[in-house]
């Protein structure tokens, strides 16, 4: 690894956490729109390479797709609260001693 390459992976959740105040709804839905067709893309590009010729439906893509980024969006939002109590970036460390 390289000199100091840890320190900064060790510092991308409280950077991430500081960058991501300005996100608000645009940004959400800005990324909701690009990652659909980025989804898209890989999964024509590997039936290509698998030889995969009959295509999904839409709602089969919905469930196969949805299910892993919802469990994930909650697997990386339960890190990142619990980063930003310690950090006290948003002052949820008052509302975690509320609770």
């Amino acid at each position: 690894m390289a000199p100091g390459a840890s320190e900064t992976v060790r510092n991308a959740p409280e950077t991430i956490l500081h960058n991501s105040k300005g996100l608000g709804t645009r940004g959400l839905v800005g990324i909701a729109v690009t990652s659909i067709p980025m989804l898209n893309t890989v999964e024509s590009t590997l039936n290509g390479i698998l030889g995969v010729v009959l295509r999904r439906p839409l709602g089969v893509k919905l469930i196969v797709f949805g299910a892993p980024l919802i469990a994930a969006s909650l697997s990386l939002s339960s890190y990142f609260f619990d980063v930003a109590s310690r950090v006290d970036v948003f002052g949820i460390a008052d509302i975690m001693e509320q609770v």
